[in-house]
């Protein structure tokens, strides 16, 4: 089961820092960008809070992940990875 979905815009430097993030971290995502492969209304009904892009959704805490704590949440993950394995 993938980690992230991860929901982009084209031209959006955050959303592409995000994917490079998840790239180099070797986690399973998916991304979808906005307008191409799911509508903005889509997007708005599945995270009506979400204001900007990227948005990251965390299947293992079930929530939204801001882009600029998505370093120390992947080493986190790393270091459980570790220790329960």
């Amino acid at each position: 089961m993938r980690a992230y979905d991860i929901y982009t815009k084209e031209g959006c430097v955050p959303c592409h820092q995000a994917l490079e993030k998840l790239k180099a971290a070797n986690v399973e995502f998916k991304e979808f960008v906005i307008g191409k492969d799911i509508t903005r209304e889509e997007v708005l009904q599945k995270f009506p809070n979400a204001k900007v892009t990227p948005i990251i959704y965390n299947y293992r805490t079930d929530g939204i992940v801001q882009w600029q704590v998505l370093d120390l949440l992947l080493i986190a993950e790393k270091m459980m990875e570790k220790e329960n394995g």
